[in-house]
């Protein structure tokens, strides 16, 4: 795994924005073979309960837009500050170019500032902010992050190994150029052999679309998928999970010279409520140290669930005093990632759901200031 000491950039406070729409198990009976018990027996174990998907025609490029406007009001942040945007999508808006231009001209920032994208998922926000505090440590400020996808998009809805785990969200991150900041410390590591446990086989280069992959297979189970939809191996990502994340966690310790007595928090991928309880209790954290509740309330939010913990979890507390935390994310690639950092009084506003009069009423702020 590659270890990374970055100094000089500092975290500020991040913003999350959630698709419109709210969908419940308890009213999608088909998702749980209209067996009350089974529905119980997953809101109980994995956490399946809520989740917020974007509406037809609301893009994770919508969603970021206002998580943006959300957070640079909120810090008072001039335009002309920012030096540079990264946006971590798997779902852009076009196949070209990338959001992260998109994005900037939406934004109106100068063109001093550039733009980038990373193509990641559940680890995207670890890598992410792995970039945006290196350029912050070269002197580049500020660095403004965005993580975020609308996996519904891209999965069937007749296939409910997934359709009820993901929530569309994208979350807006501020990393600034602070000398003498609490360092930072990155552990990273990738196995690309692992690919086909999580991927979407059409629609690329490789196997452009065409009607013979758009068209829907029955499979076992009464499952339906096109080649043009998500698959998930589910058993081989927890089996992936458990067997790497251990280590990334002993790494990033050893890396970081930082002991769990030390650490005010721990802040897993919310893969899901089962996944996170199981990291917690084989690495020894206690439970009041690693949040696991919001897959139960948004679904995994991919590359911005971490950024939901900060948000609707420890919002409060962030703002109050310093703490030191670790981020460990994990997921499709397959990739992994974790970061020792030191949160001191950042804001981190409560999450929104995304509607078009409030990118207006943002928009209108931003401009003055």
């Amino acid at each position: 795994m590659a270890i990374s000491r970055v100094e000089g950039a500092q975290f500020l406070g991040c913003s999350l924005v959630l698709g419109e729409e709210r969908h419940c198990l308890a009213d999608e009976p088909e998702l749980f073979g209209h067996d009350p018990a089974m529905r119980r027996r997953l809101q109980t174990t994995v956490g399946m309960d809520t989740r917020y998907t974007a509406a037809p025609g609301t893009t994770v490029c919508d969603l970021g837009e206002l998580a943006a406007f959300e957070l640079l009001n909120t810090l008072d942040v001039p335009r002309d500050s920012i030096g540079a945007l990264i946006f971590v999508t798997q779902t852009p808006d076009h196949t070209m170019p990338g959001n992260a231009h998109v994005l900037h001209g939406r934004l109106a920032l100068p063109t001093t500032s550039f733009a980038v994208d990373i193509t990641a998922g559940c680890s995207g926000f670890v890598y992410g902010m792995h970039l945006a505090s290196m350029l912050a440590s070269h002197g580049i400020s500020d660095i403004l992050l965005l993580c975020g996808d609308t996996l519904s998009k891209v999965v069937n809805p007749r296939d409910r190994t997934v359709v009820p785990l993901f929530g569309d969200a994208c979350s807006a991150t501020l990393v600034r150029h602070v000398p003498g900041a609490a360092p930072m410390t990155f552990v990273l590591g990738s196995d690309g052999s692992g690919v086909p446990l999580m991927l979407r086989p059409a629609g690329g280069q490789r196997e452009p679309s065409t009607e013979a992959t758009r068209q829907e297979v029955a499979l076992e189970g009464g499952l339906y998928r096109s080649r043009e939809d998500l698959y998930m191996d589910g058993f081989g990502i927890f089996n992936f999970t458990m067997t790497t994340q251990p280590g990334l966690w002993r790494a990033i310790l050893d890396a970081s010279g930082t002991t769990i007595d030390a650490l005010d928090y721990v802040i897993f991928h919310q893969a899901n409520r089962y996944i996170v309880e199981t990291l917690r209790q084989k690495l020894g954290i206690a439970q009041e140290k690693a949040p696991a509740d919001i897959f139960s309330r948004y679904g995994n939010l991919n590359a911005a669930s971490i950024p939901a913990v900060l948000c609707d979890v420890l919002g409060g507390t962030l703002a109050q005093r310093s703490v030191s935390a670790i981020f460990q994310g994990f997921g499709i690639g397959l990739s992994w990632g974790a970061c020792h950092v030191q949160l001191d009084h950042v804001q981190c506003p409560p999450p929104k759901c995304f509607s078009t009069i409030q990118v207006a009423d943002a928009r209108r702020q931003w401009s003055v200031v």
